[in-house]
């Protein structure tokens, strides 16, 4: 309880304890020293000590998986009163994750809207890395310079896609029907996996976009993997 009032100790924002008077700053993602490192410069950290670094990956996967599940519906909701369109619907999460002295994940926070601030080397080589693959996994084009030059009085949001396929919102009777039966709760599991026994047009175009989206992940990884 002596340490209660000590806010460096207790809070692991890095806000907070870059202001600390002992902080010391680190600018090589690949070296271990200072108060923060690359992850990738942990996992080798704790390999040398002959820690399982694959099963503790493992473990925070299956944390984030099953915090975003927790949250589904409501997120669900939200997009579907918000969002107009499915190619706009990205979002980057922060989640803080502490180990436990038995090297345990344990969930802190997640951020909806993690810093992405960059004053040091170490900072721009890991969040640049990030947001250039954040960009162009969500498919974010890049929009004509020639045709934003010249068109002065034309709504922003109509030149960041030059694509229109992913505008639409549109469904076919059946493809309405398609997805009212198999949202129901209590469907059978064999009968849930017949979903792929007829396509619709709508079925093939999303598969089609997940695939470019994986193809186009770069560092990112899929954690929750529907089969």
């Amino acid at each position: 309880m002596k340490s209660l009032s000590n806010r460096f100790m207790h809070l692991t924002n890095y806000s907070v304890n870059k202001r600390n008077a002992e902080f010391t700053p680190n600018s090589d993602k690949d070296r271990c020293e200072g108060h923060k490192w690359g992850l990738q410069a942990l996992w080798r950290y704790l390999q040398r000590g002959n820690i399982n670094t694959d099963l503790i990956w493992e473990e925070i996967k299956d944390l984030v998986v099953k915090t975003i599940i927790c949250c589904e519906s409501a997120v669900n909701s939200l997009v579907k009163a918000n969002v107009r369109r499915r190619y706009c619907v990205n979002e980057l999460f922060g989640f803080d994750i502490m180990l436990d002295s038995d090297l345990k994940p344990w969930i802190l926070e997640v951020n909806i809207s993690p810093s992405l601030h960059s004053n040091s080397p170490l900072d721009v080589n890991i969040k640049g890395q990030m947001v250039r693959d954040l960009m162009n996994l969500a498919g974010f084009q890049v929009p004509d310079k020639t045709v934003v030059m010249a068109a002065q009085n034309v709504n922003p949001a109509q030149t960041f896609s030059t694509d229109k396929r992913h505008q639409s919102t549109d469904l076919a009777p059946d493809e309405k029907a398609k997805h009212a039966f198999f949202v129901q709760k209590y469907i059978d599991e064999q009968l849930r996996m017949s979903i792929i026994d007829t396509l619709t047009p709508d079925d093939i175009r999303m598969l089609i976009e997940t695939e470019d989206e994986f193809n186009r992940r770069g560092m990112y990884e899929r954690v929750f993997l529907l089969t």
